[in-house]
């Protein structure tokens, strides 16, 4: 939030990142469940990303398009589904 930057170390102890790659595996291994992730989880990256450079009624805005679109993905009715199923979600990533 200050636009400090801290290294791996710190923002591990902090809470602020949850894991440090050595290498490509550990990456691709980490990876593999955030891909089969609904899509509200994949924009949180790509909003982050882009709200760097909004001002903070546009972000509120892309965030607020980003929710809407989630809601009227397949994902939700699957989470809903899955749910009530008692099983795991199978979600597409929308």
């Amino acid at each position: 939030m200050t636009g400090r930057t801290v290294d791996a170390d710190e923002a591990l102890a902090s809470g602020f990142a949850q894991a440090r790659f050595s290498d490509q595996d550990d990456i691709d291994g980490w990876a593999r469940p955030l891909a089969a992730a609904p899509g509200a989880t994949r924009r949180v990256a790509a909003l982050l990303r882009d709200n760097l450079g909004r001002d903070r009624d546009e972000a509120l805005r892309a965030e607020a398009r980003a929710q809407v679109a989630c809601m009227a993905g397949p994902d939700v009715g699957e989470a809903v589904a899955a749910a009530m199923a008692g099983r795991e979600p199978r979600f597409i990533g929308q």
